[in-house]
C-alpha cells in the first residue's frame, strides 16, 4: 500500500513538473514581444514600437559578394537578398567558401536611446558594425583562410543611432570551414536593457539545461551501477549527450568556458553528440520493449555508434557540414519507424508502457521540429528532456512493482502462513542480529509447547487445530511486550525473543503465558482447554551461538513438560 502510494505520489510530482517545463517553454518564447517586420531594399523603419520590444532584423539586405566593409564605395553595386541568406555552392569544390557584406540601414530609432543587437553566431567569423563602429564580432574576417578565424558564440553590442534616429549595420561574414556559408541568423533588435536581458535569459535558460541534463546523467549513471541496469546506463549516456550538445550549440556556452578552444572540437561535439542521439533513443527503444525489434535494424544502430564517432572526428569540417541534410533525410523515415514500433507495443499493456511511448513520441516531435521551418530554440533539448522524465516514470514504476514482488516474496520467505508469524527463517535471522548488539539490554529465548494439542487434532480434526494453533499465536502477541517478537517454528512450538531492563528476569513473563493458557478457547461451539510448557534460556550476543542457546531453552521446555506430566497437570502433548 504504502509502496503504491509513494509510486502515485512521484507519478503525480512527475506530470506536474512536465507541464512547468512546457509551460515554461513557451514563456521562454513568448516573453518578449516581437515586431513583426520585414526590410525592404536594405530599408527597415521604425523596427521598435511602445508594445513590441524587439525585432527580428530579417528582409532585403543589400548584398555585396566578395567585398569587405572597405570595399563599399560605390552604391550602385549593391544587389538585394533575403535575410536569413545561404551562399551558392561552388560546383568545382562543394563549397561555399568566401566572403561578404551586408548592409542595412534603420530608422525612425531615438536619438537619445541605446539600443542593443544580439547576434547568434553565424557559423563562421562576422564583424558587425553600426554607423563606421565595431559593435559586435566572431573570429576573424578575412580575405583568405590563412588570415581567417572562426568563432561559433553568441555575442550582444550596444550603439546609439545618429541625430536623425538612422542607424547603418554593416555585417561582414567571412566562411572557409563550413560546406554551407551565408548570413543565417538576423540579428535581433531591442533596446540595450531589453536585449541585454533577452540575452541572459537565453543564457541561463542552457545553463539550466546543462545542469539539469549533467545532475540527471549522473544520478542515472550511479543507478545503472548499484542496479546493473543496462536501461539507465543507456539513459545516463543520452542525458550527457544532451548536456554536450547544449554546450556546444545555441549560445554556445562551450565558446565563453574555454574560449581559446578551436572551432573543429566543437563542431565535432556539436555533430557527433547530436548524431548519437538517434541510434542511441532507438537503443532505448529495444532495451524498455516497447515492440518487437527487427534484429537488423538492432545492428544498425549498434555499429552507426563507433561509426558516428569515426566520421565526425576524422571528416573535414566541410563534409561534417554537409552531413546535416544527409541527417535531415534519414531522420523521416526512422521517426516514421519509430512510430509504428511505439504504437504496435502499446497493446502489450506492460505496467508503464503508456509513459515509455507518449516520452517516444515528444522526442520524435522535438527531433522533426529540429529539422523544419518551425524549430525553435529549445525544441530539442527540452523535447529530450521530456522523454528522459517520461522514461524515469517507467523506470519508477518497474522498481516500484519489482519492490513490491520483492516484499511480497520476502514476507512469504519469513512469514508462518498459518499464523502470521515469524517462522523458523525469520527466527535466525532475528539471532543473527541480536549476535551483533552490544547494549546493556537481557536477552532471553523462550521455548513453548502446547500440551494435549495432538489431542485436539485427533478429537476434532486440522482445522478446529489450525484455528487453535492462530488463537494461540493471538493469545502469545497478548502476553509479551512491544519490544518481544512471537515466532512459529513448527507444529504446535512456538519461540519468543524478549528484551528486559538491567535487573529484570524473564519469570514475569512465563508467568504472564502459563496464566493466558490456564484459561479456555471458545472456539463457535467448543471449548478447549490446554496447557503450556515453557523453557527460558538467557542470550548473551557474541559469547555463544544462537543454535545453542535455542537447544538449551528447548531442553528447558521439555524439562517443564515432564514436572507438569508428573504433577498430572498437561495430559501429555
Amino acid at each position: 500500500m504504502m509502496m503504491r502510494l509513494r509510486r502515485n505520489f512521484v507519478i503525480t510530482a512527475f506530470l506536474i513538473l512536465v507541464v512547468v517545463l512546457i509551460m515554461a517553454w513557451f514563456r521562454l518564447g513568448n516573453q518578449f514581444e516581437r515586431l513583426e517586420s520585414l526590410a525592404i531594399q536594405g530599408q527597415m523603419d521604425n523596427p521598435i514600437t511602445q508594445s513590441k520590444q524587439l525585432t527580428d532584423l530579417r528582409g532585403e539586405w543589400s548584398y555585396f559578394p566578395s567585398q569587405l566593409a572597405e570595399d563599399l564605395v560605390h552604391a550602385g553595386d549593391q544587389n538585394w537578398v533575403l535575410v536569413e541568406h545561404t551562399w551558392p555552392v561552388d560546383p568545382a569544390t562543394g563549397n561555399a567558401y568566401g566572403y561578404a557584406t551586408y548592409r542595412l540601414t534603420v530608422s525612425g530609432l531615438q536619438p537619445d536611446q541605446t539600443y542593443g543587437i544580439f547576434v547568434q553566431d553565424e557559423f563562421s567569423a562576422y564583424q558587425l558594425s553600426v554607423n563606421g563602429q565595431p559593435v559586435a564580432s566572431n573570429g576573424s574576417v578575412a580575405r583568405t583562410p590563412d588570415s581567417y578565424q572562426p568563432r561559433v558564440y553568441t555575442d550582444v553590442g550596444f550603439f546609439a543611432p545618429d541625430a536623425s534616429g538612422q542607424a547603418i549595420l554593416v555585417m561582414e561574414i567571412a566562411n572557409f570551414t563550413r560546406s554551407n556559408g551565408g548570413f543565417y541568423n538576423a540579428p535581433v533588435l531591442g533596446t540595450a536593457k531589453t536585449i541585454d536581458q533577452y540575452y541572459n535569459l537565453h543564457q541561463a535558460s542552457e545553463v539550466l539545461i546543462v545542469a539539469f541534463a549533467l545532475a540527471l546523467g549522473i544520478l542515472f549513471a550511479l543507478l545503472s551501477l548499484s542496479m546493473k541496469d543496462g536501461r539507465t546506463f543507456l539513459m545516463a549516456v543520452f542525458l550527457f549527450l544532451i548536456a554536450i550538445r547544449s554546450l556546444s550549440t545555441g549560445i554556445h556556452l562551450i565558446q565563453k568556458l574555454l574560449p581559446d578552444l578551436h572551432l573543429t572540437p566543437i563542431l565535432v561535439m556539436e555533430y557527433a553528440s547530436g548524431y548519437l542521439l538517434v541510434p542511441l533513443a532507438g537503443l532505448l527503444l529495444h532495451a524498455f520493449e516497447i515492440s518487437r525489434f527487427p534484429k537488423a535494424l538492432l545492428w544498425i544502430y549498434r555499429v552507426s555508434i563507433p561509426g558516428i564517432l569515426i566520421f565526425t572526428s576524422l571528416v573535414p569540417n566541410a563534409w561534417l557540414t554537409a552531413s546535416y541534410s544527409v541527417i535531415k533525410i534519414i531522420i523521416i523515415p526512422v521517426a516514421l519507424h519509430t512510430f509504428w514500433l511505439i504504437f504496435s507495443g502499446i497493446r502489450q499493456r506492460e505496467k508503464g508502457i503508456s509513459y515509455v511511448a507518449a516520452g517516444f513520441v515528444i522526442l520524435i516531435i522535438g527531433a522533426l521540429l529540429e529539422f523544419s521551418s518551425f524549430r525553435t530554440r529549445y525544441s530539442l533539448f527540452v523535447a529530450a528532456l521530456l522523454f528522459i522524465m517520461f522514461l524515469s516514470v517507467f523506470v519508477v514504476v518497474r522498481l516500484a512493482t519489482l519492490q513490491s514482488s520483492h516484499d511480497r516474496l520476502v514476507t512469504e520467505v519469513l512469514t508462518d502462513a498459518l499464523t502470521g508469524l515469524g517462522n523458523r527463517v525469520a527466527l535466525f535471522r532475528q539471532l543473527d542480529q541480536w549476535q551483533q548488539r552490544r547494549d546493556p539490554a537481557s536477552l532471553a529465548i523462550l521455548f513453548c509447547d502446547l500440551n494435549r494439542f495432538k489431542a485436539v487434532n485427533d478429537t476434532h480434526g486440522h482445522a478446529v487445530g489450525d484455528d487453535l494453533l492462530r488463537l494461540t499465536a493471538k493469545r502469545l502477541q497478548g502476553c509479551v511486550r512491544s519490544t518481544d517478537q512471537v515466532f512459529r517454528v513448527g507444529g504446535d512450538e512456538f519461540v519468543i525473543l524478549a528484551e528486559f531492563k538491567s535487573g529484570e528476569d524473564g519469570k514475569g513473563l512465563v508467568a504472564r503465558i502459563k496464566d493466558s493458557f490456564s484459561q479456555p478457547f471458545a472456539m463457535a461451539d467448543l471449548v478447549l482447554t490446554i496447557g503450556i510448557s515453557v523453557g527460558m534460556e538467557p542470550f548473551i550476543p557474541g559469547q555463544e551461538k544462537p543454535d545453542a542457546a535455542l537447544s538449551r531453552s528447548d531442553a528447558h521446555m521439555y524439562e517443564d513438560k515432564r514436572m507438569e506430566t508428573a504433577t498430572g497437570s498437561t495430559g501429555g502433548n
